[in-house]
């Protein structure tokens, strides 16, 4: 079930990458959807399956810039690997450990991408203006995140709960409304 929410959160993170993002710039700094749906997919899964998913949103973002394709995918992977090696077999349920987790991702995976296409193209770099981009973005989506969650926490604990009853409660409810 978390495989079809992340499916549904990398679709709309992608329209929201390519539409939204440029709306809502703060300086020269925007928001990055794809690395937010990479946290949750990092922070939600464990082993293997986080690693792929990561692989698999990080060729997302690959197509989604006008870069050469693998960085993303390499780079997400990489960062992936790292965090679930970091986490262990601790369950992660706590909205501190995800905002953590999604400012040092984003801050790490914006540097190294950074360097790499600086590195790969031999443009002069300015270290200052590249480490306050890279912060800002991390920032920036760390914030849009953090709310995001802490909304659907609320809304989560303000819906009804209900439990999938077992076999022979089904029964018994179907006889009760067929007599």
């Amino acid at each position: 079930m978390k495989s079809f929410w992340l499916i549904v959160l990398l679709y709309f993170a992608m329209v929201a990458q390519g539409s939204l993002a440029s709306e809502i710039v703060i300086g020269t700094i925007t928001p990055d959807f794809l690395l937010m749906v990479l946290v949750a997919a990092i922070v939600l899964l464990d082993g293997w399956p986080a690693i792929v998913w990561a692989a698999m949103i990080g060729l997302a973002a690959d197509c989604l810039a006008p870069d050469q394709l693998g960085l993303g995918m390499v780079a997400a992977t990489i960062a992936a690997l790292t965090a679930q090696r970091l986490r262990g077999d601790r369950a992660v349920e706590s909205a501190v450990w995800m905002t953590i987790a999604m400012f040092f991702i984003v801050l790490g995976i914006t540097l190294g991408l950074t360097l790499v296409r600086v590195t790969v193209t031999n443009y002069r770099i300015d270290w200052q203006a590249i480490a306050l981009v890279a912060s800002g973005t991390a920032v920036y989506s760390t914030a849009i995140m953090f709310a995001i969650v802490i909304i659907w926490r609320t809304v989560k604990h303000l819906l009804p709960k209900c439990k999938v009853n077992d076999a022979a409660n089904l029964v018994n409810r179907w006889k009760m409304l067929t007599d």
